[in-house]
């Protein structure tokens, strides 16, 4: 497919006064948002984008958020999956006498409890 912006332009059908047809077909727009993307990732803008194969910005954008919109939801994705952490939990413990001990575990208060009874 086509890999430069004159050769997207060709297949958009953009003129040199920057009019172009008005049905562009799907697999050109899914290629002229590749190419816009990788522009993007550059480092330039939609405006830069657009003067480069004679679109306005504004349709650009518009066809890479239309194209995101219909990419399927419930796309499965890898995940990793990792062990719980087990560190000090946010558990606080207050004597009778006003002392705080914050973030013990479980089997530290209960340990405490059994010290200080």
């Amino acid at each position: 497919m086509a890999t430069t912006p004159r050769e997207l332009r060709d297949l958009i059908g953009t003129t040199s006064s920057g009019t172009h047809r008005k049905h562009v077909p799907a697999e050109v727009k899914t290629e002229t948002i590749r190419f816009a993307q990788r522009r993007l990732a550059a480092g330039a803008t939609w405006a830069v984008v657009g003067r480069e194969l004679a679109l306005v910005p504004t349709r650009l954008r518009n066809w890479a958020q239309k194209q995101h919109k219909r990419r399927p939801s419930s796309v499965l994705r890898p995940v990793q999956v990792v062990p719980e952490a087990r560190g000090r939990s946010e558990l606080v413990v207050v004597t009778p006498g006003g002392l705080r001990i914050e973030r013990v575990s479980v089997e530290d208060a209960a340990q405490l409890v059994r010290l200080l009874a």
